[in-house]
């Protein structure tokens, strides 16, 4: 049963309240039965000072590890622990909004998906369509960026996050240098554009973070947008993501001049990762949740985390 729905007006009041800076009362994320994570996650992205414990907490300091681990550095120019798609799972995805939130809680490295518009504009989105986390429909690939940059990226996630939009490539650069984060930039095209995407985004990402320290590191799952971005910004460093355990991994990589390999957690066993290491290359695995599993993976010499669940780890 369906019940009234409400008016304008009354929809306006509670956006309005959802927007002032303190989350107790009848705030959304707190009084409304949502999850820990969540309200934790709504009040350090919106810097509030909050009566109620879990918020208390996250807008303090940054909070600790649940696990009994924590992360040792990484051998590897890259820091160990990456959010993934941004915030993790405490953010909307590919978001500025989940970058502020993975800073905050002290992560200083972040994995996003990159494609580009209709009009060649590199920007964020995990998706082919635009449905699943956004108010557009169809396929990103036909939009022009003058009407990508309008749509709602946060509400999917959670209405406090309501307006937050899709950002450009140069957006996230401008605001990861000021907050001491380094991307991993996964190189998703849409259908048919796999050369051309490979291409501009590496172009991009070299202009964009020419004066960083430590350059983005450029990911993909498709041989071709490793070639046209190496062949583009040969500098880059790139690393091949692969679904599953491939015994001929390694020789991949080597084909593709990548410097590392981005592998389900699940598939990466001692002997496994003693051959890749031994063979010179980076490892990342994903998407690991688990404290324990973290530790277990970080013993073995695995060299980054991507996680939905950063402040876990």
């Amino acid at each position: 049963m369906r019940g009234k729905a409400a008016s304008p007006d009354a929809r306006g009041k509670r956006l309005s309240k959802l927007r002032q800076p303190r989350c107790d009362q009848d705030q959304i994320p707190c009084a409304s039965g949502a999850s820990i994570a969540r309200r934790r996650a709504w009040c350090v992205a919106q810097k509030t000072q909050c009566s109620r414990a879990p918020c208390r907490r996250a807008s303090g300091q940054h909070p600790k590890p649940t696990g009994d681990h924590r992360l040792p550095p990484s051998p590897w120019p890259y820091p160990r622990l990456f959010a993934h798609r941004l915030g993790g799972a405490l953010a909307p995805e590919n978001t500025l909004a989940g970058l502020r939130l993975a800073a905050r809680l002290g992560v200083r490295a972040v994995e996003c998906d990159v494609k580009l518009s209709a009009d060649g504009v590199p920007f964020l989105l995990h998706d082919d369509t635009l449905e699943r986390t956004t108010d557009g429909h169809g396929p990103a690939a036909a939009q022009p960026w003058a009407a990508l940059r309008t749509l709602d990226a946060g509400t999917y996630h959670h209405r406090a996050f309501a307006g937050e939009p899709l950002p450009a490539l140069a957006e996230l650069a401008g605001a990861c240098q000021p907050l001491d984060v380094v991307p991993n930039l996964e190189i998703k095209p849409c259908p048919g554009r796999e050369a051309e995407t490979g291409r501009q985004v590496a172009l991009a990402a070299e202009r964009l973070w020419r004066h960083a320290p430590l350059p983005p590191l450029l990911s993909s799952f498709s041989p071709e947008v490793l070639l046209a971005a190496a062949q583009a910004a040969p500098t880059l460093p790139r690393a091949l993501l692969l679904e599953q355990w491939e015994e001929d991994a390694a020789a991949q990589a080597a084909a593709l001049g990548a410097r590392a390999l981005h592998l389900p957690w699940q598939a990466l066993t001692e002997t496994r990762v003693a051959a890749l290491k031994g063979a010179g290359y980076a490892l990342m695995a994903w998407t690991v949740n688990d404290p324990r599993e973290a530790g277990r993976l970080t013993a073995l010499g695995v060299d980054m985390l991507c996680s939905d669940r950063p402040e876990r780890l």
